[in-house]
């Protein structure tokens, strides 16, 4: 949800000639949170893919539980905090699409329990420093965003709880702990796999759906935003001829 409020401003102020440059943003911080939650913690045998699924089924399942609680924090910001979550829930089958997308592309499983030693991932660090990266402060962004600050406020809230809930739920060790294994994370494969998938969800006309649905749920304020996502819709169903 951050992501999509600062796309908005990236295009706000044209800092973006079009909206790949924001996946290739997002891309480039994942590779570079990769290659820092690696970075001296030694090695760790690589799953086997029925590892690997059955630790993602534990990690989603766990994600979900902990979201809908969460999603109060939003409550501060509309007494319609139900509607909103249906908003986001409508596009779980989206999410899913994504990640098994992802999952694939990244080829970061074999098919024996018997795999190569890897570098081993703080899965801990991963997620402080991925909340770290969506914080960071962008002077003009913020300027441009100050009228639905009270809004980005609460979906930091939101973000927070749901990392401190998945923590929680895991610090007596990570399912891949208990297997004894991780899947490999290469960077560049990791980057070009997000820019592959979110191509292929069409992801700029599903976070137009969404800040349209949000803003009918009480966030008035996104209307403003959500005619850039329309504006985006129509280029690319109407391109110019030149």
């Amino acid at each position: 949800m951050l992501l999509l409020f600062y796309f908005a401003g990236f295009v706000a102020v044209g800092l973006a000639a079009d909206a790949e440059s924001l996946v290739g943003s997002i891309s480039r911080d994942g590779a570079d949170i990769i290659r820092k939650a690696q970075s001296g913690f030694g090695t760790v045998r690589q799953c086997s893919c029925a590892e690997q699924a059955e630790c993602v089924e534990e990690m989603k399942r766990q994600a979900n539980e902990c979201n809908r609680p969460c999603f109060e924090r939003f409550s501060k910001v509309t007494d319609r905090v139900d509607e909103l979550f249906t908003c986001f829930d409508a596009k779980a089958d989206i999410i899913e699409r994504f990640l098994g997308c992802f999952e694939h592309q990244v080829d970061g499983c074999i098919q024996t329990s018997m795999g190569p030693q890897i570098p081993k991932t703080n899965i801990s660090n991963l997620f402080t420093l991925a909340q770290s990266a969506l914080e960071r402060k962008d002077p003009t962004l913020d300027a441009l965003l100050s009228p639905i600050k009270h809004i980005l406020d609460s979906a930091g809230e939101w973000a927070l709880c749901l990392k401190e809930c998945f923590l929680g739920r895991n610090k007596h060790g990570f399912c891949f702990d208990r297997k004894g294994c991780q899947p490999k994370l290469d960077e560049r494969k990791a980057q070009r796999s997000f820019k592959r998938c979110t191509h292929r969800i069409h992801w700029k006309d599903q976070a137009g759906d969404l800040c349209h649905c949000s803003a009918n749920a009480g966030l008035t304020e996104l209307n403003q935003y959500c005619l850039l996502f329309d504006h985006m819709k129509s280029a690319r169903r109407h391109p110019q001829r030149g």
